[in-house]
C-alpha cells in the first residue's frame, strides 16, 4: 500500500511540474485564449483535454490536477462555472484513466483475465468516449 500510495503522489506531484511547465512554455494562456473565443471550443476542450492526457499518462488523477490547477482558476473570462469545469474535467480524467492501457487498473485486470492491456482499453475505450460526449453535452 505504501509504495502504491508514494507512486500516486509522485504522479500528482508530476502533473504539478508540467502544469507549470506548460504554463512557463506559454501553452496554457494560448489554449485559455482558445477556450475564450467560443463555448463550444470550451466544453470540448473540457472534456477531450483531460480526457486524452489520462489516457496517455494512465493516471486520472495526475490529468485531473494539471488541467484544474492550470485552465480551470479562468473558467469565468471564457463564461463557464469553475465547479462545473472542475467537475467535467475531474469526470473526463477518470473516463481517460479507465480507457488507458497503461492504467494500473486495466493491466491488474488484464493479468487476471491472461489478455493484452490493449484489448481491454480498445472494447472500453468506445464506452469511455460516449460517456464522455454524454457528459459534456449534459454538463456545459
Amino acid at each position: 500500500m505504501g509504495s502504491g500510495y508514494a507512486s500516486v503522489i509522485g504522479l500528482i506531484i508530476a502533473a504539478g511540474v508540467f502544469a507549470l511547465g506548460m504554463q512557463k512554455i506559454g501553452l496554457v494562456p494560448a489554449f485559455i485564449d482558445l477556450l475564450k473565443e467560443s463555448n463550444d471550443i470550451a466544453r470540448w476542450g473540457a472534456s477531450f483535454g483531460p480526457f486524452l492526457l489520462a489516457v496517455l499518462t494512465g493516471s486520472g488523477e495526475a490529468a485531473i490536477w494539471a488541467f484544474n490547477q492550470a485552465v480551470t482558476p479562468h473558467a469565468a473570462s471564457f463564461g463557464m462555472n469553475p465547479e462545473t469545469l472542475g467537475l467535467l474535467c475531474a469526470i473526463a480524467g477518470q473516463l481517460g484513466r479507465t480507457a488507458s492501457p497503461i492504467a494500473g487498473c486495466i493491466i491488474i485486470v488484464a493479468g487476471i483475465a491472461k489478455v493484452s492491456p490493449v484489448e481491454i482499453s480498445k472494447r472500453m475505450c468506445v464506452g469511455m468516449l460516449v460517456a464522455l460526449v454524454f457528459a459534456a453535452l449534459i454538463m456545459v
